[in-house]
């Protein structure tokens, strides 16, 4: 029994890897089920049984890149002793290189951000990536403003509100590879900027990151 649930593991993942190559080099919209089959040696009644559809094969991807900020759970799950907005810094910059210097990530953050600004897609009834970050900042801000390291006039929601929906700007115009800025060190220096406002302690952030 339990070589099974790893053959249908690993078949699972062989779905995901050969729809990853088949929408990098096709598009979201130019790959079918069948193609997606195809590739991995299988019917689409086989895919089927794994993923509904082509989407939700596509959100399967979404949710093993691990989409920017949710790594911030690990903060909240461990009750962490180390600086609420110290730790958000350092979760900003780890995915503002990650993306910088990975192309595939890159390329497919553009193929699931345009699926997820797309209003058809919205009735997924699917939280986007934005809206789970937002949710997870905002439960990082209220730990700073517990430790009185976040104060008014802001409130935890209005924060998160503000530094989810810059970084999503910026990445999303990042990917579309025609703008005349970069991650590193551009869009850091303004979301740090943000957080040296907060009252961060972005000596000991660079001090990390250098």
């Amino acid at each position: 029994m339990r070589k099974t649930k790893e053959e249908t593991a690993q078949t699972r993942e062989s779905i995901i890897n050969a729809a990853e190559n088949l929408f990098i080099e096709k598009g979201y919209e130019g790959v079918s089920l069948e193609d997606i089959a195809a590739e991995v040696h299988l019917t689409r009644g086989a895919v089927h049984w794994h993923f509904k559809n082509k989407k939700g094969v596509l959100l399967a991807i979404r949710e093993r890149i691990e989409m920017p900020l949710e790594t911030l759970e690990n903060f909240l799950a461990d009750q962490s002793e180390e600086d609420p907005l110290e730790a958000l810094g350092h979760t900003v910059k780890k995915a503002l290189e990650e993306y910088q210097y990975n192309s595939r990530l890159r390329k497919l953050t553009k193929i699931i951000l345009h699926f997820e600004y797309n209003t058809e897609n919205e009735k997924l009834g699917k939280k986007s990536s934005e809206q789970r970050a937002r949710k997870v900042v905002t439960e990082v801000l209220r730990i700073a403003q517990k430790r009185s390291a976040f104060q008014v006039p802001w409130t935890p929601e209005s924060g998160a509100l503000a530094f989810t929906g810059l970084f999503a700007g910026v990445l999303s115009e990042w990917v579309r590879e025609d703008t005349e800025f970069e991650l590193i060190p551009d869009a850091e220096k303004v979301l740090t900027s943000i957080l040296d406002i907060w009252g961060a302690q972005l000596s000991e952030l660079n001090k990390h990151s250098g």
